[in-house]
């Protein structure tokens, strides 16, 4: 990922590193970072870094790391993706569940279709809207007035495979 400041974002299995254009700077459990297995990165519009972990996710400010998990058990804290949509809310999928950063802080669960759901993929379009693929459901997107199906798993076959050729979803 790239911040406001033109600086390069990269995981490592060793931490995250940061490359200004002409020297790479490392940051570990050392500083402060949750794990050292990051696995996904995001620089929000305040260019605060977003860090995705097996065991939760790292926000840092450029001066220091603040830590969050989403659960007591250790599988409940595996980040796959963080999101920024465009009203600057910070969305996570750690452990087939949705969560919102609340005031960039508190971490909420947010169903799409309901608790007892799992969701394997979310991602934020050009028009900073919020979209979430819902196992055995299909794809929704966040809208004003909540979540809307646009594509429901009737569309795939057994194997995941989409059915139609469609050209717009909307």
């Amino acid at each position: 990922t790239q911040d406001h400041y033109d600086n390069l974002w990269f995981c490592t299995l060793g931490g995250i590193s940061r490359f200004d254009g002409k020297v790479f700077t490392n940051y570990s459990e050392t500083e402060g970072l949750i794990s050292n297995y990051a696995n996904t990165i995001m620089a929000d519009h305040d260019s605060n870094i977003w860090i995705g972990t097996a065991y939760g996710i790292s926000k840092f400010n450029g001066a220091a790391f603040k830590n969050y998990q989403f659960s007591d058990s250790m599988d409940g804290n595996a980040v796959r993706s963080i999101q920024e949509d465009a009203l600057q809310r910070i969305w996570v999928l750690a452990a087939g569940k949705l969560y919102q950063m609340v005031q960039g802080e508190i971490p909420t669960r947010v169903p799409v279709t309901g608790l007892n759901e799992r969701l394997t993929a979310i991602q934020v379009d050009k028009q900073g809207l919020l979209w979430a693929i819902v196992l055995n459901k299909g794809i929704f997107r966040l809208e004003s007035e909540g979540w809307k199906l646009i594509v429901p798993l009737t569309e795939f076959d057994d194997n995941g495979v989409f059915l139609k050729d469609r050209k717009s979803v909307v």
